[in-house]
């Protein structure tokens, strides 16, 4: 069988930074407060705390761990069962773009994990941003990475399984979808060559922004 050129991204890395963020909190155990704040409302205000325990210092760092079982499942179970050469290219890609996502979930997490009970105190827009910062560099590198193996495998003469998807979206005007099936099969995407779609992706932001700004003026 035509097998992927390229090993998949590695599963470690994700588990590094986890471990880096849970010894650095260990080590700096004693410096920890007893309380501090891990929500703000729409306001800014803070309206959630954490509190010195095992459960309130490493909980957050628990959350990726979750995901990654989830889509190392996910990757096993549902794609498993096609063994055909394109099959085995899309799976590899899709697991990879899954994996380097998640080293960026990992990132965020291990670096609010840190900051909100040790600091440096930075305003919420700051800190937000920051936190969110790995999570668009592994969007960025993955969605490269992906891009590649979607080339890859049209070079191979497997286009026909990919046609329309594109490493972070799908556009295909030969096809009358406006929802299609994501690359994984698993959930649906728009089609962005539909008529519909940018209307359609408009209406599903505007949606939780309007919940937001109605929920930060009382309304």
């Amino acid at each position: 069988m035509d097998q992927p050129s390229r090993r998949l991204f590695p599963r470690w890395p994700s588990f590094a930074v986890l471990l880096l963020a849970a010894g650095y909190l260990t080590m700096r155990w004693d410096s920890i407060p007893a309380r501090w704040v891990i929500h703000w409302g729409p306001r800014g205000e803070p309206n959630g705390w954490a509190t010195k325990t095992l459960p309130g210092v490493y909980g957050l760092l628990v959350l990726p761990v979750a995901l990654f079982v989830i889509n190392e499942a996910v990757a096993f179970f549902r794609l498993r069962d096609d063994a055909s050469a394109s099959g085995a290219h899309v799976r590899a890609a899709v697991v990879d773009f899954g994996r380097i996502i998640l080293v960026g979930i990992c990132a965020m997490t291990a670096l609010l994990a840190t900051v909100l009970p040790l600091g440096p105190r930075l305003p919420l827009p700051i800190l937000m941003s920051l936190g969110v910062a790995p999570l668009l560099v592994a969007l960025a590198a993955g969605g490269v990475r992906l891009a590649a193996r979607l080339r890859e495998l049209r070079e191979r003469g497997h286009g026909d399984k990919i046609e329309g998807y594109h490493a972070l979206y799908y556009a295909n005007a030969n096809d009358r979808r406006l929802w299609v099936p994501k690359l994984t099969g698993l959930g649906w995407t728009i089609n962005f060559a539909h008529p519909l779609g940018w209307p359609m992706l408009l209406l599903l932001l505007a949606m939780p922004i309007a919940a937001v700004v109605l929920s930060a003026t009382g309304r």
